[in-house]
């Protein structure tokens, strides 16, 4: 395992490129409160893993099967079906993103870290609150990774 997150500790920024971005801030109908985005919603990212960062190219929204305002449930079908939809664009799963609506704040929780360490220990755990605007990236130990946004391509 040591081997495993020392691939990811190295890795000190995750880049978001532009579609990722509006696909976010649509999904997620990020700066605003609506009656849309008062429970928590899942989606996967896809990118991939270029020397010190993560690239994140592409989010999927994901069906879950349970949600509410502080929880949100995703089967291994659904997480499956992303992977192989990534695939077919020849992206990785890199990461997730969801939320925390209303009052909770932006935090790994630790079922957040468990389901991080589970599906893409080496990659990202996003988590935003919509209605405040805050956004952070996460590794699977809970420590931050510098999030930054680019409207330019980012060479492979």
């Amino acid at each position: 395992m040591k081997k495993r997150w020392a691939a990811q500790r190295e890795r000190s920024a995750i880049y978001m490129r532009e579609a990722a971005t509006a696909l976010i801030d649509a999904y997620f109908e990020r700066g605003r409160s609506t009656p849309y985005n008062q429970a928590e919603k899942i989606a996967a990212l896809g990118g991939y893993y270029q020397k010190k960062r993560i690239v994140v190219c592409q989010a999927l929204p994901l069906i879950s099967h349970s949600f509410s305002g502080g929880h949100v449930f995703i089967g291994a079908q659904t997480w499956y079906a992303a992977i192989r939809t990534l695939g077919a664009y020849g992206l990785e799963l890199v990461g997730s993103i969801h939320s925390h609506p209303g009052g909770l704040s932006v935090f790994m929780s630790g079922e957040d870290m468990r389901t991080h360490r589970l599906m893409f220990p080496q990659g990202v755990s996003i988590v935003l609150n919509p209605q405040r605007n805050e956004i952070q990236a996460f590794r699977c130990d809970g420590s931050r990774y510098e999030l930054k946004f680019s409207q330019e391509e980012i060479s492979p």
